[in-house]
């Protein structure tokens, strides 16, 4: 039995934040899966190469001419888009069809920066673990200090973990054998269980459930 969630601690939105589109399906497997945020559906290097993008859409919030122009092509593929750099990039959308799609999010991820407390959601490979100098910028952009990042790492069990330490940060870990034959996370294993832990113990109410699901498509 979980222990729920600290009022004092709460957030009331969860944006996740790649590295891949294995946290949206995982969040889709327990029913947290909410309206899907802008860097869903997306492949993303570091948190570096997100940090920029928040940082142009906070300084042209109001200037979506500037935001739109975000979105390019990514090569001769034409379901290949990707958004400032190539270091964040989709084949799920062909462009034209995208910048309707995307225009609705960026807006919708303003809205959410300046009126939710975020629980933003980073599933990555260990080697990808963002540095502390990654982390202190992207928390430097928020006027909010409550805002927190549940960063989950994938390791071999051989591994020795090193934990990444920082007020904002809930750091967890899957491990590689537990996920390697799931194919786009949708079974019911351990991972589920061990992601409702986690969301919980980083401050948001697991009860809060929908069976309503959002895609790649979905505005």
């Amino acid at each position: 039995m979980l222990t729920l969630f600290k009022e004092m601690n709460k957030c009331d939105k969860i944006i996740p934040l790649g590295m891949n589109c294995n946290i949206s399906f995982l969040l889709q497997s327990v029913k947290l899966k909410k309206e899907t945020s802008l860097f869903e559906w997306f492949q993303s290097i570091d948190l570096q190469s997100i940090t920029d993008i928040i940082k142009i859409i906070l300084e042209n919030e109001n200037n979506i001419d500037i935001l739109m122009n975000l979105v390019q092509k990514y090569g001769d593929e034409p379901r290949h888009v990707f958004i400032h750099s190539k270091s964040i990039h989709s084949c799920h959308y062909y462009y034209d069809e995208y910048l309707l799609i995307y225009k609705r999010r960026v807006l919708r991820f303003i809205d959410n920066l300046n009126n939710n407390i975020i629980l933003f959601i980073r599933l990555c490979d260990y080697k990808n673990n963002p540095s502390i100098d990654q982390i202190n910028d992207f928390f430097s952009l928020y006027v909010s200090k409550k805002h927190k990042l549940l960063l989950i790492s994938i390791i071999n069990r051989s591994d020795i973990p090193t934990y990444i330490v920082h007020n904002n940060v809930i750091h967890k870990f899957f491990y590689y054998e537990d996920i390697k034959n799931i194919i786009f996370m949708k079974e019911e294993t351990i991972i589920n269980k061990l992601l409702l832990e986690y969301i919980n113990e980083a401050g948001y109410n697991i009860s809060n459930m929908s069976d309503e699901e959002f895609t790649d498509k979905t505005i």
